[in-house]
């Protein structure tokens, strides 16, 4: 059975000088988990979601019809949780998410021999598998791509936060409603070893994920060291100078990522 859906609690998280309480509101709603007071989420009931019922030729049988439908509504946000994640969402509204993904879902074949409670959360990891073999398989040439900035609808100040989780500098973003960001050898390096995943409740692809980015690594610069071909430093003992290039990398990877999801081929 499902666990409730549980809001990240806000209030604990809107100290950081960066957002006010409402727009920091704004900014956990984007479908971030997961995390919650237990007591309410043990006490909470979920709502059974409605069978969505598709006709035989809306199925989408194979990864390049599914990453097109993907490609075409899904957008990727920073999620500021542990040290920073991407996730792939049609936009800010949980409930338009929520029934986008379940519509999508159920255009999924059937997973024989999965019962039927488990046959949304099987879904969507066929769904995050499509896009984890495109970023391994897709190509996109370095250099400058324009971008929409949509990220500002979430940002105070033209600052999106980095983590709720850590005490970190925010993300800056341009001011401009579109921009050009220069992705590197060393952005498609990292896309290639992303950690992608989904989750169910709420419904969603993890597209970077939030706890270990690059692999499996608990401290995340090392799995970066090991996906730019970089020596790892004994007892992860990094430079000040490595640690602000690793930190600089991670963040523009939101964009990166989003420059690779809209023009990779």
């Amino acid at each position: 059975m499902m666990t409730p859906r549980t809001h990240f609690p806000i209030g604990r998280h809107c100290t950081t000088r960066i957002l006010s309480p409402a727009r920091c509101a704004a900014a956990v709603c984007l479908l971030l988990p997961l995390v919650g007071d237990s007591a309410a989420a043990q006490g909470a009931t979920a709502n059974p979601a409605k069978e969505i019922v598709v006709s035989t030729d809306q199925i989408l049988n194979d990864s390049a019809g599914r990453l097109a439908e993907m490609r075409k509504h899904l957008r990727t946000y920073w999620a500021p949780i542990e040290v920073g994640g991407i996730f792939l969402v049609p936009g800010t509204d949980d409930d338009e998410n929520d029934a986008f993904f379940r519509a999508l879902a159920a255009r999924v074949p059937l997973t024989a021999g999965v019962p039927d409670h488990r046959q949304l959360s099987k879904r969507l990891d066929i769904l995050a598998d499509d896009v984890a073999a495109f970023l391994s398989a897709a190509k996109l040439t370095p250099g400058p791509y324009r971008i929409d900035n949509y990220h500002l609808e979430l940002a105070e100040d033209g600052k999106l936060p980095y983590s709720f989780s850590f005490d970190e500098p925010p993300i800056e973003l341009p001011l401009e409603r579109t921009f050009l960001f220069t992705v590197t050898e060393e952005h498609l390096k990292l896309l290639r070893h992303l950690n992608t995943g989904a989750r169910d409740d709420p419904p969603l692809i993890e597209l970077m994920d939030v706890k270990r980015p690059y692999g499996y690594m608990t401290y995340h610069f090392l799995d970066m060291a090991e996906a730019l071909g970089e020596p790892e430093p004994r007892d992860a003992d990094f430079t000040p100078q490595q640690i602000e290039r690793y930190s600089r990398l991670h963040r523009e990877m939101l964009f990166a990522a989003q420059a690779f999801w809209i023009y990779a081929q």
